[in-house]
Parts: structure tokens; sequence; C-alpha cells
């Protein structure tokens, strides 16, 4: 008879954990500052984390100047700023009515980078993601080079889409006596207007500007005193879905050659189809929950420039978000910009 009422205690402690695990969470966490606490039913209050899982009966609390984005199933962002208690079920009313397989799927990869840890940041990881993110280059030195393809980070094979997907080599720069790309570094590019920008070489003061084609043709050269230069595309007379080369150099000293092709129509109205559903949700105003989903986007795609300017703004709005911070921090590393990636996590 003990042991019978032994099992039923058992029973009653588990099943519930169980079932709870598998439920699907209507919420996780993106980022948080402050003071903000969960309550689970029948639970103590806890200290809510980047990538914690909220579910349909949870409660959260916000005490004092506390902040918190949350990211929904179906791709829908939430920020709460104001202090007080609110139910996970209210919360999830509120947003269903959105649905986007797109967002949705952009949500669930950016759930899966706040909850796969810090080692992102680490070289060994760096390289090993450098083949899905595109970072292809022509390279002038170095001591570590493999093969690697223009992807997406999401694992959807793009080779459908544009020519970047021909596999050249990449290298990982060892030599620091040359001049640095910033950005773009292998990158569609979706704006008629870009910016071409370059660290500063103290032992260079005019840089000149290239661009050539597959063949080495020099499309377009200039020079220039500053690590800065904004291009008109369509002046330049560039052929979309192709692929170009930049670099900068000055006598004996030279760049990497980066990749850039001009997005084609036909994968243009395939990247304004996933982002019109987020885009809507903006109209009325940025929020930071949102940006940093509309990064993931461009990061999936791999338009770097639209990435690192949606990850600013984000961070413009919301600069003390820890979860916010480290994922900018892992995109930079990713693309080779470990030192500004560095910079953020300090």
């Amino acid at each position: 008879m003990k042991l019978y009422k032994y099992i039923i205690l058992l029973a009653a402690l588990i099943i519930p954990n169980i079932l709870l695990n598998a439920q699907e969470p209507e919420f996780r966490v993106l980022g948080k500052k402050g003071n903000v606490n969960s309550q689970s039913k029948s639970s103590s209050w806890t200290d809510l984390k980047t990538g914690d899982r909220l579910f349909k009966n949870d409660k959260i609390k916000l005490s004092g100047d506390s902040y918190i984005g949350l990211v929904h199933s179906s791709g829908k962002t939430v920020e709460i700023r104001k202090e007080g208690t609110y139910n996970i079920s209210k919360l999830t009313k509120d947003v269903s009515a959105f649905r986007s397989s797109s967002s949705e799927r952009f949500a669930k990869y950016v759930i899966a980078e706040i909850t796969s840890g810090d080692a992102l940041l680490s070289q060994k990881k760096y390289k090993r993601t450098m083949g899905n993110t595109g970072a292809v280059e022509r390279a002038t030195g170095g001591d570590v080079s493999y093969m690697a393809t223009f992807s997406s980070l999401s694992g959807q094979d793009l080779s459908q889409y544009s020519a970047l997907n021909d596999a050249i080599e990449c290298v990982v720069k060892t030599d620091k006596n040359y001049i640095r790309i910033k950005y773009p570094r292998s990158s569609y590019l979706i704006d008629n207007k870009v910016d071409f920008i370059w660290y500063k070489n103290n032992s260079v003061s005019i840089y000149e500007f290239v661009i050539i084609d597959r063949d080495d043709n020099i499309i377009y050269s200039t020079k220039t005193s500053d690590t800065m230069l904004q291009l008109n595309l369509s002046e330049l007379k560039l052929l979309k879905g192709t692929n170009y080369y930049w670099y900068i150099k000055n006598n004996e000293l030279k760049s990497d050659q980066y990749c850039i092709n001009w997005l084609n129509d036909y994968d243009m109205k395939r990247l304004n189809e996933d982002l019109e559903p987020m885009l809507d949700g903006m109209a009325k105003g940025k929020d930071a929950a949102s940006l940093i989903l509309l990064a993931s986007i461009y990061e999936d795609e791999n338009i770097m420039n639209r990435a690192i300017e949606a990850y600013d703004d984000a961070l413009k709005i919301e600069p003390d978000v820890d979860g916010y911070k480290t994922l900018y921090a892992r995109y930079l590393s990713r693309i080779g910009l470990e030192d500004e990636a560095l910079k953020l996590v300090k």
C-alpha cells in the first residue's frame, strides 16, 4: 500500500513537468534589461534570462526602469517597458491575428541563435560558419584556406537564385601589413546607393578604390583620402545579378577583393515578399525587437549593409540590452569583424 502511494505521489510530481515540456512555448525572450521576472502556475517568481520560454499560463513582471523584448512563435515581436504584471495568455491573444510563414522561419533562426551559447564568438566556430554566411573573398595572403559558397544561414540553398553560389577560395587573413575592408564583405546589395567602408591604415594617405569584373577588367576606379566612399550603382552601370569585386590599394599595400552582387529583380521580388509582413508591422514606428528580427532576415539573405544597419538601429533604441548586443556581436564575428564584435561584448 505504501509503495502504491509512493508511485502516485511520484507520478503527480513528474507528469505535470512532462506535460509542460511537451507544450510549445508562446514566446521566447529576445532580450531584457533591469528587473524582469516570470511565474509559472503554482511556482514562485524567477528572474528571466535571454532565450527563456514563456507558456500560455505564465506571467511576467517588470519592476522599475525595465524592458523586455519577446518573439512569438508566429514571428511577431512584443516589447514591454511599463512597470507591471502581464499575462502571457493576454499577450498571445493580442498577436494571434498575425501570421507569416517567413517571419516564423526567421524567428526560429533568432531563437536558435539566442539559445546557442557564446561559443559562436570563438575563431574555431567562425571558420566553420563562414561557408554559410557567404564570406567570400579573393585573398592577397594568409595561411588558412578552404572552400565556401554563398548560401543562407537558415540552410536554404540559394544556388537557384544567383551566380554568387560559385565556389571560390576563402582565406582568413593573418598578415596585418595590408588595408583591411570593413564592409560590404562579399555580399548581395539591394540599394542603389551603397557605402563602401574600410579601416584606416596609418601608412596610407591616399587610397585607390577599384571595382573589377570577374575577368579583372576595371569597371570603376577613383582616389580618396577618406575611408568611406558612397557610390550609385546605376550610374556605374553595374549589371544586376552579376559578380563584381572591389578592393583598396596604395602602392605596395592592397586589400583582399570582396565580391558584390546587385540583387536581380526576381530575387528582389522574393525578398520583398519575406520582408512585407515585417515592414508592415513597423509602419507606425521601429522597435528594437522587430529590428533584431529584420536584421536576421538580411543576415540570412547575406545583405550585409542592411543587416548591420538594422542591428545598429536596434542598439540605438535599446543600447543596454545584452541579448541584442550578443546577437550583433555573433554576426560581426561570423563576417570576420572580430574586433568590432569584442567591443560590443566587453
